[in-house]
């Protein structure tokens, strides 16, 4: 067999399917360049074409044994325990001319079942190197703040997934476990997409890197929107989550909302939300965050009037490599001694459920009343404010932000940083909710001492929040624009910052309780020209930009005759963002669904 393998130039222990010579078409390599001239040519219709370095990406020649199996560089405590296997498999055979008449796949193997066998087709992997790369880009960046998936389990069904492509033998893959390797190949290449558009956003302009990774996406999109959504199975359910989260980081606003509600409504029906009998405590874990994962993309997008999906029971906050992957077995638990990288996740729910949902519930509902009196409107805001600060008070020692930085790893640093902002929009967000309610309720100037020590006290936290979020956004960009919401929604952020402090100086309501206005415009001004340097890099979403302009122009020096009692268009904005009103959006020119929120 080696001998009849070196004779036709192929090595006996590299990778010769099809797909590998699909890469290998791109080598500079003698050897390949020969075997270009005596191997035929494949049907082009037998997959999708690969990602290959012609289509931009900054590789060098692939060697003639790219696209074999290296180790993977895991840290060897990932596979202290052995795995399942993905499923049976007929017996691997070399008598490829006793095997069926059927079309080969990209995949280097075939099926006698039609489904399987166009899934097959659409398997099509890169370079080992260049996804080990990417990968490690996606768990350092995306994965910390939303970890969905049990590390270990992805890398044997990764490291399955390669080792059935580069296999030297051909054989009939049954439907079940064509099905298993489609739903890792679209879960593996919406990492590589987000991988891809965190590592090139340093070296190449923004279009660039973005298309390369946009090719990962498209490439998984027919594989998992019309072979794998009608099959229910926790790994379809996160390679949605995982698609949805790039799109949501690449700026597409509509397609990301439509794959959340996919997830969800899949996750629905595995009732991911519901501990099941007979399952590992890793699966158990995995379920309950991709559940958990699925409800908070559906709270981002939900309107004023929906109802917002519960959590259930939170994860755990245990590592993946201290999680029992046998069922029946003993369940395990986190080191004492050890932070658990899953106290960010975890911290987040909970800031959504204790914080998050009495704001909207107090100020966004549609049953909330637009009539209460200053003082009602003051004691919920200062009530509500009490809630945050229990919950940062409440907040693991590794996830607080310290200077000098002492957290053991840059994870922390970079989580701790995260949920900082996370507070720190929230601490904003509680007074311009009450600054937009007094607006909108005709309030007049309170009377009493006591609430305008309130309202005094009021501006002073949405200032003092506002001020030290713009400095972290403007010190940590890169972190903020990797780790943190989209360039778009900070871009966003920002304006709202700037056009509430805005209104705190110009609304005639608040000028009498506004003791230094000039430094308050200023902070706005510094919103602005950081804003500026966000949507500089991203031009392609018209909501970050119709805020900035907004911003621009409520800063412009008003005229005489100006008067702000008329609804300006910074007040427009503010309240379709909130509110999510349609009337208002239209007026500006937004679609509703443009509307999200930053969490």
């Amino acid at each position: 067999m080696s001998q009849e393998l070196v004779a036709h130039g192929r090595d006996a222990f590299a990778a010769t399917t099809p797909a590998h010579d699909e890469w290998r078409k791109h080598s500079t390599s003698p050897s390949v360049a020969s075997e270009r001239m005596t191997r035929p040519s494949r049907p082009s219709d037998h997959a999708l074409p690969p990602i290959h370095a012609d289509s931009g990406y900054p590789l060098p020649s692939f060697p003639i044994r790219a696209g074999s199996l290296p180790m993977v560089h895991e840290p060897a405590s990932y596979y202290s325990r052995p795995h399942h296997p993905m499923g049976a498999s007929p017996p691997l055979t070399d008598d490829l001319e006793d095997a069926a008449p059927v079309k080969p796949s990209s995949f280097g193997s075939y099926s006698s079942n039609v489904k399987a066998a166009l899934m097959l087709q659409k398997i099509t992997l890169p370079p080992t190197d260049l996804m080990d790369e990417l990968l490690a880009e996606y768990f350092a960046i995306d994965w910390i703040t939303m970890p969905i998936v049990h590390r270990p389990s992805f890398y044997q069904r990764y490291h399955r997934l390669i080792a059935v492509a580069n296999s030297r033998y051909r054989r009939d893959i049954p439907l079940e476990e064509a099905t298993e390797l489609a739903a890792t190949y679209s879960l593996l290449l919406g990492m590589l997409a987000i991988g891809q558009l965190a590592k090139s956003a340093t070296t190449e302009s923004n279009e660039s890197h973005l298309t390369h990774a946009y090719e990962f996406h498209q490439q998984a999109k027919t594989l998992l929107l019309v072979d794998l959504l009608s099959v229910a199975s926790l790994p379809v359910v996160q390679a949605l989550v995982v698609h949805t989260r790039f799109l949501r980081r690449a700026g597409a606003a509509q397609d990301s909302w439509m794959m959340t509600g996919m997830a969800y409504r899949l996750a629905e029906g595995l009732m991911l939300h519901v501990d099941l009998p007979g399952k590992a405590q890793a699966e158990i874990e995995e379920r309950r965050r991709t559940w958990c994962a699925c409800a908070l993309l559906v709270r981002m997008q939900n309107s004023s009037e929906s109802q917002n999906p519960t959590f259930g029971t939170l994860p755990q906050e245990i590592d993946d490599e201290y999680l029992e992957v046998y069922a029946n077995n003993i369940n395990r638990t986190q080191p004492c001694d050890t932070p658990s990288k899953l106290s960010f996740f975890n911290q987040t729910l909970k800031l959504a459920d204790n914080v998050l949902q009495p704001i909207h519930d107090a100020y966004f509902s549609s049953t909330c009343n637009t009539k209460e009196a200053i003082t009602d409107i003051l004691s919920t805001a200062l009530k509500l404010d009490c809630e945050l600060e229990e919950w940062h008070a409440a907040l693991p020692e590794h996830l607080h932000v310290k200077f000098p930085c002492t957290q053991p790893e840059a994870i922390f640093r970079r989580q701790a940083t995260l949920l900082r902002m996370r507070y720190l929009e929230a601490k904003a967000l509680i007074p311009r909710a009450a600054i937009m309610k007094l607006i909108s309720s005709n309030a007049t100037q309170p009377a009493s001492l006591i609430a305008k020590s309130m309202l005094a006290g009021l501006f002073e936290s949405c200032y003092a929040a506002s001020v030290e979020l713009e400095d972290i956004m403007a010190r940590e960009k890169r972190l903020v624009t990797f780790d943190g919401p989209p360039e778009s929604h900070s871009a966003i952020a920002l304006g709202i910052i700037g056009m509430t402090l805005t209104v705190l100086v110009q609304h005639p309501l608040f000028r009498e309780t506004i003791t230094n206005p000039v430094l308050i415009t200023d902070e706005a001004r510094r919103c602005l020209a950081t804003a500026k340097q966000y949507t500089s890099t991203n031009t392609n979403n018209p909501l970050s930009e119709r805020f900035v302009h907004a911003l621009e122009s409520a800063l412009q020096p008003s005229s005489p005759c100006d008067v702000l009692d008329q609804t300006p268009v910074e007040m427009a904005l503010l309240e379709a963002w909130y509110m999510k009103r349609q009337d208002l959006v239209s007026a500006c020119g937004m679609p509703v669904t443009e509307i999200v929120s930053l969490w």
